[in-house]
């Protein structure tokens, strides 16, 4: 077995989750998360379970304060917006939709910040799950600016104006051209997966990532004024 260097045992301790010197927790939720700093693990952490079931009469442990998942979260947040956009969708017409968006909008952020302070959640972001060592690489294009990042595969998305269009069946082909033809012939599937990769089938996805980042940005003021999430200010 070879022996690992000062170096990437350093590494491994900052980069291993749900360690005293690192800034990554993995949570019940199947989640990892991270945070600015690095912080004692909460109720929500894989770790704390077996410590908190052993621990003995003498020795009460005490369960830190959660931490925000904010996959879980961005997922409850984008039901919340199906569920209540259909129920205001008979009520609402055109010419107050923006109005009523906007206030539907502010209203789930304020009430998703009461919720939260309210649980004494600790602000966190979402983090890949991978090995210590591939976690390091995988930040370090970050902090150094994308340094030596490769280009990012991400999803391209296309103009819904954007399809090309299709052939005209009605026209008089030669007779060789059609097998050919009917296999190129658009069908609805073709066209359901075209609006999938459209910015229109990423809109409740992108208005939930809106709320999130409002939420989370709220509770990361918060503590950094002095006080701990979940403190209610006294009158």
């Amino acid at each position: 077995m070879a022996n690992i260097g000062p170096d990437q045992s350093y590494l491994r301790s900052q980069y291993t989750p749900c360690n005293g010197n690192s800034c990554y927790h993995d949570l019940q939720c199947g989640h990892r998360v991270r945070t600015t700093y690095n912080d004692n693990c909460g109720s929500n952490c894989v770790s704390e379970l077996p410590k908190y079931r052993k621990a003995n009469t003498t020795r009460r442990y005490v369960l830190g304060r959660p931490f925000v998942c904010t996959e879980c979260l961005v997922a409850q947040v984008k039901a919340e917006l199906v569920k209540d956009k259909a129920t205001n969708l008979d009520t609402s017409d055109a010419s107050t939709k923006a109005t009523d968006d906007d206030k539907l909008f502010h209203a789930m952020v304020e009430r998703w910040i009461l919720l939260l302070k309210d649980n004494q959640v600790r602000a966190s972001d979402r983090a890949a799950k991978v090995e210590p060592m591939l976690q390091f690489f995988a930040d370090f294009p970050e902090a150094q600016g994308d340094l030596f990042a490769p280009p990012s595969p991400g999803r391209k998305l296309k103009r819904p104006s954007g399809r090309t269009p299709a052939r005209n069946l009605h026209r008089k082909k030669a007779r060789t051209n059609d097998k050919k033809g009917k296999e190129k012939a658009p069908e609805m599937d073709d066209l359901a997966g075209h609006l999938a990769d459209t910015k229109v089938g990423l809109e409740k996805e992108n208005e939930a990532m809106r709320i999130v980042r409002e939420v989370l940005g709220a509770l990361a003021l918060d503590g950094k004024g002095g006080k701990k999430i979940g403190d209610r200010e006294k009158g």
